[in-house]
């Protein structure tokens, strides 16, 4: 039993490890990523990841998607290692933010509680994001995912991340609805008011892609 559970503990050099460390940065180390059918899509990728940092994740959108759910824990058919701060959340944003059923305000501020946002810092928020107009509906009941359009749900994404405040974002289309200027607006919200988080992006946008200082290429 005792050699049983050793070989378990053993790390399989075919999956991507995650490891949690005591210090503020994102790296990844010798990472490859593999299709399920044994593909690879990545190779050696290794990049640090510091606070602060506007990483944009270029080349193929289905790969990048990967990468994020490499992060995330979801996809660990690879090898290599993703080292994760320790202690500081991940906040990811996808085209379309999930939206749980029931009252507004509780969809807005999920996954914490309603009750850890004031209501001046929703409409703060609400405002900012271009989605003020759903302020008096704040404790309406509803599914929101079906009554909402796609514009409104990506802007209160941006209303859920300025709430959260994370340190680590990782973006992806989270804002393709929207018109290029729109988009642009979005994102110089961010960058103004979470000036200390790292945000990863994918982006189709050509105006948001060269608001990024640095770059990742998936080949």
């Amino acid at each position: 039993l005792e050699q049983l559970e050793k070989e378990i503990a053993k790390p399989d050099p075919h999956r991507i490890r995650l490891e949690k460390k005591d210090r503020s940065a994102l790296v990844f180390k010798n990472l490859s990523l593999c299709r399920l059918d044994g593909i690879v899509c990545i190779e050696s990728l290794n990049e640090e990841i510091k606070p602060g940092d506007r990483v944009l994740v270029a080349g193929n959108a289905f790969t990048g998607n990967k990468l994020f759910k490499a992060i995330a824990g979801l996809w660990p058919w690879g090898e290599g290692v993703i080292e994760l701060p320790d202690e500081e959340p991940l906040f990811f944003m996808p085209p379309r933010p999930f939206l749980p059923t029931g009252k507004l305000r509780s969809a807005i501020c999920y996954p914490s509680s309603s009750k850890d946002f004031g209501q001046d810092d929703l409409e703060y928020a609400l405002t900012l994001a271009g989605t003020g107009d759903l302020i008096p509906h704040l404790d309406e009941i509803g599914d929101w995912e079906k009554n909402l359009e796609r514009e409104q749900q990506q802007r209160l994404g941006l209303v859920r991340v300025l709430l959260q405040k994370p340190k680590w974002i990782m973006m992806q289309e989270a804002f393709d609805s929207l018109d290029p200027e729109g988009e642009v607006d979005m994102i110089n919200i961010i960058n103004r008011k979470l000036p200390d988080s790292a945000v990863l992006t994918i982006t189709k946008q050509p105006t948001i892609q060269a608001m990024h200082k640095r770059r990742i290429v998936l080949n």
